[in-house]
Formats: structure tokens, C-alpha cells, sequence
């Protein structure tokens, strides 16, 4: 329904991660893939322990800690926060 904002960090090695402040997403059913920073060691299918955050609307993002404060409130802010922490990710994109 709306742009999210979206963030990603590789907590197994503390280098890999990718911070999107407005990740198009309206009206589509998946989003643009996205490259993680320094991951040119990763391959498609991998998994890693990480970190993440996803705010929608995206132009809520600061008012629930965007990028890294655990969807901590700030303010009264619109929309929805989700994050998690010692998760096993798998890069992919279907």
C-alpha cells in the first residue's frame, strides 16, 4: 500500500548491510532487489544471522528509530514498525 523503509545488517561477520530510506514497494507485489554492502563474499541461497527493520509508511521512518534504535517511538508516529534480532536470513528474491 505504501514505500517502506527498510534496513538490514549482518550481525554474524559485523560488515554486510544495506540501508533503504524509501524502498519502492506500492502497488507491487515484490520489491526492487538489493544489493547488501560489502557483500561480494555472499551467494544467492546463503543464510546469515542478522538484524533488520522494515517501516511502512516510509515517511515514518524517524519517528520509529529508523535505521537501527529497535522501533523505538518517538513522538506519535504513523504507520507500523517490525523488527528482529538472531534471525537466520536467506539472500534471495522470489
Amino acid at each position: 500500500m505504501s514505500d517502506v523503509a527498510f534496513h538490514i545488517y549482518d550481525a554474524a561477520d559485523g560488515s554486510g548491510f544495506v540501508e533503504v530510506r524509501s524502498l519502492a514497494t506500492t502497488g507491487r507485489t515484490c520489491s526492487d532487489r538489493i544489493d547488501i554492502l560489502n557483500s561480494s563474499g555472499y551467494a544467492d541461497g546463503q543464510q546469515f544471522g542478522g538484524v533488520w527493520q522494515v517501516v511502512s509508511p516510509a515517511s515514518s521512518a524517524s519517528d520509529w528509530g529508523f535505521p537501527n534504535a529497535g522501533c523505538s517511538v518517538s513522538g506519535s508516529p504513523g504507520g507500523t514498525c517490525w523488527n528482529g534480532t538472531n534471525i537466520t536470513m536467506t539472500r534471495t528474491c522470489r
